[in-house]
């Protein structure tokens, strides 16, 4: 009897433990959500390690990506600025 393959981070499978030790799970629906926010939270830590690297401040790397959206989304036909 082969193991099943484990394709989820959050939602682990566990058939070898009694169904009363097993952990309450989320719905793997929630694995894309988590994937996106490490990948999200990877890439600011490379940009602002890498802009910290150039003599930036945090400050100042928050202001470039401010205007960063803000023209992506005057380019999308939207409001700068959100709201």
């Amino acid at each position: 009897m082969s193991t099943p393959r484990l394709t989820y981070i959050l939602s682990r499978y566990t058939p070898h433990l009694h169904p009363s030790l097993r952990p309450t799970n989320p719905p793997r629906n929630l694995d894309p959500i988590f994937a996106v926010g490490i990948g999200t939270a990877a890439v600011a830590l490379r940009i602002n390690r890498d802009e910290k690297a150039k003599g930036f401040a945090t400050k100042d790397i928050v202001e470039m990506l401010r205007r960063r959206i803000n023209l992506a989304v005057a380019q999308l036909g939207g409001k700068p600025g959100g709201s």
